[in-house]
């Protein structure tokens, strides 16, 4: 328990520094949580690698405080989206039906939250 916190704060410290830097260059960072395929999310059922589940989870609960406390725009795709079957190659990389299925939540959530207008989505 005490490793696990000290590398959530090791974590935590990271978010700082990269955070840092991109408002170093006039730019405003974005944050998303993570999702993997060890495990699967069904409205409130998790099944799968529970003990990835909750060690991820810990550091999406992270990163959102941080960007909570740092005023930073954060999207909690960790507990947004539901994977469905087809959308990863393997644990950890999407199908292009995956990949399509994150864009879309983010998308749609970055109009939401204003991070973006409608227009930043022009067909090219």
């Amino acid at each position: 328990m005490a490793r696990e916190r000290q590398n959530l704060n090791k974590y935590r410290q990271s978010l700082a520094a990269i955070a840092h830097k991109i408002r170093k260059k006039n730019a405003q960072p974005i944050c998303i949580t993570q999702a993997f395929s060890y495990y699967r999310k069904r409205g409130e059922s998790i099944n799968g690698n529970l003990e990835l589940f909750f060690k991820l989870n810990a550091y999406n609960q992270t990163l959102m405080d941080y960007c909570r406390k740092e005023r930073l725009s954060c999207i909690d795709l960790g507990n947004g989206i539901e994977f469905q079957p087809f959308d990863h190659w393997d644990k950890e990389h999407t199908t292009h039906q995956g990949s399509k299925r994150i864009a879309n939540f983010l998308c749609k959530r970055m109009l939401e939250d204003k991070i973006v207008g409608p227009d930043t989505f022009t067909a090219r």
